[in-house]
């Protein structure tokens, strides 16, 4: 499986430092790719308008939205995941692993093998998306549960009967996730023209119809320092 990391050229020692750190657990088979600068972007030439905002139709009653004032670091992040999901789709790659490049190992003996088990993962588990790190707060009825080498994962609470009650939570966090060609497809299909930042578009799952699992535990987190792209969370900050 192919492993992405997406980077900023005027913070490259930010990915550099990250690909040390998952150099020491093995994992040296990882691209660069560089994401996009909101702030030097012609938003206008890509269809994007400011005030815009991104709506996730369940049926032609019910929809979701997140709507506020943009920020640069949000269309940045938007646009970044988006470059990611087309080269997956231009290569022919049936999924691949996007990280962005604030992420590192926690636990080294169980980030070496979550990250060896990654094929499994999505072999056994069947599932559209992957996420290996998150803030889960999606509440599901039922949940199915299976150990890989050693690695216990679940599937994500937003499912055919317990959407309604999901529809405004989400799987909080982009910085580390498997996407299948099938999920590409669909989350370029409501990402575009980028009005949403990845973590909603990927985490918004009762919208999406995307069949995610996870990792039942965090392995990795995202650095207290920050990366080249920032989590919608800490654009307030």
């Amino acid at each position: 499986m192919k492993k992405y990391m997406i980077t900023l050229a005027s913070k490259k020692e930010r990915s550099e430092a990250s690909l040390t750190k998952f150099a020491e657990i093995g994992v040296t088979d990882i691209e660069t790719i560089e994401g996009v600068d909101g702030s030097r972007e012609d938003l206008e030439a890509l269809g994007i308008r400011r005030s815009s905002f991104q709506r996730y139709w369940h049926n032609r009653f019910v929809c979701c939205s997140y709507h506020h004032s943009y920020t640069n670091s949000e269309f940045g992040c938007a646009l970044s995941h988006l470059k990611i999901y087309e080269k997956i789709l231009r290569d022919g790659d049936g999924m691949a692993l996007i990280m962005e490049d604030d992420l590192v190992p926690v636990d080294a003996e169980r980030a070496r093998a979550v990250m060896g088990s990654l094929d499994e993962f999505m072999s056994q588990s069947r599932c559209d998306i992957f996420f290996i790190n998150f803030i889960d707060k999606l509440r599901p009825f039922r949940q199915k549960h299976l150990t890989v080498n050693g690695i216990g994962i679940c599937s994500v609470g937003a499912g055919r009967y317990d959407w309604f009650f999901n529809r405004r939570k989400t799987v909080d966090l982009a910085s580390g996730y498997i996407v299948t060609a099938k999920a590409c497809e669909r989350l370029l299909e409501l990402g575009r023209p980028a009005s949403m930042p990845a973590d909603r578009l990927t985490g918004l799952l009762a919208y999406t119809k995307l069949n995610a699992w996870r990792t039942e535990e965090c392995y990795f987190h995202a650095a207290k320092d920050g990366g080249s792209v920032v989590h919608y969370y800490d654009v307030g900050s």
